[in-house]
């Protein structure tokens, strides 16, 4: 069993190789690839030669003159019959070419429902960013305000207290000598 190259083939059929890979997809074919290179085997090749050499009949058929071709009655019958195999060719390459489109526009709306929805995704990441970064500071003045509270009542109780100590203080020098000593 012999291995090919799409180069090898291609050059082999006279093709250019963006021929073979492309005849090769329309016929669902796996090829391999070994060391970045890619291997077509032998039944592969034979496949693809042989829808190559139909389209290549297909065409040097349509491209013949009918001028140039004298025409008796059993090659009318075959000329009818080649007619007949160009017209079937042609479908199915017409049917090939509506399949790739349909293929092509189904990939387009996946990808833009995708799109679709990678943007509405970031739409309400921004929407929770922001009301995020507004909790976050609605919390930090909120802590200001509390820390503010807390000072402000830290310091009326530290005014409150140096004026008890001093009231006692007046007090204490108020009372006499025993009660001092004894703290009565």
């Amino acid at each position: 069993m012999m291995n090919y190259t799409v180069k090898q083939l291609a050059d082999k059929l006279e093709v250019t190789k963006a021929t073979i890979t492309n005849n090769a997809k329309a016929l669902d074919l796996e090829l391999k690839k070994i060391d970045n290179v890619i291997q077509i085997d032998d039944k592969q090749a034979v496949l693809i030669s042989q829808r190559i050499n139909k389209n290549k009949q297909a065409n040097s058929m349509i491209n013949k003159n009918p001028e140039d071709v004298s025409v008796s009655g059993s090659q009318t019958e075959e000329k009818d019959s080649r007619n007949d195999d160009l017209v079937e060719i042609l479908k199915q390459q017409i049917e090939d070419l509506k399949k790739d489109k349909d293929e092509y526009i189904n990939q387009v709306n996946n990808l833009n429902g995708l799109l679709k929805q990678q943007q509405t995704l970031l739409s309400q990441q921004q929407s929770l960013q922001l009301q995020s970064n507004e909790k976050i500071k609605a919390l930090e003045i909120e802590l200001n305000e509390i820390k503010e509270d807390v000072i402000e009542a830290q310091t009326v109780n530290i005014n409150d207290k140096v004026y008890n100590e001093l009231k006692n203080s007046d007090d204490r020098n108020k009372k006499g000598f025993l009660s001092k000593w004894f703290k009565k």
